[in-house]
């Protein structure tokens, strides 16, 4: 999935409203970081499957397998914080958060963010896709 103009504009959105006073001082620095955040998580969708294989609901699954997950998530709060400063980290939780509603949109079906292992699980495919 690429990001798109309209996502980023959303997640700028929320940062200039959730974080009035970081974002004023420091506009540049957060616009950057939120475009860095998402194309991060979407790194291996961008290369390998949506170019090489085309983007089907299998290779959707092995895009998030990747760094959609508890570790994902505290690998991009490790990887962003020590880029752009701790001050930082609270629109790289809530960033984190909105890019898993917005691209792993069954959350709500299956009531918790993924471990690496859910993913070679077949009854979490099942439950999350019919796969």
């Amino acid at each position: 999935m690429s990001i798109t103009p309209d996502h980023i504009e959303k997640s700028l959105k929320n940062a200039k409203r959730n974080y009035p006073e970081l974002y004023s001082s420091r506009k540049e620095e957060v616009e950057k970081l939120i475009t860095e955040l998402h194309s991060w998580f979407d790194l291996f969708s961008e290369l390998y499957f949506a170019k090489l294989f085309g983007y089907t609901e299998l290779n959707a699954m092995k895009h998030r397998e990747q760094r959609h997950h508890y570790t994902g998530i505290f690998a991009a709060e490790w990887v962003f914080a020590r880029k752009y400063g701790e001050e930082f980290l609270p629109v790289i939780r809530h960033e984190t958060g909105e890019h898993f509603q917005d691209d792993f949109f069954m959350l709500d079906d299956i009531n918790k963010i993924p471990d690496m292992d859910d993913y070679s699980n077949p009854r979490f495919l099942r439950r999350i896709r019919g796969f």
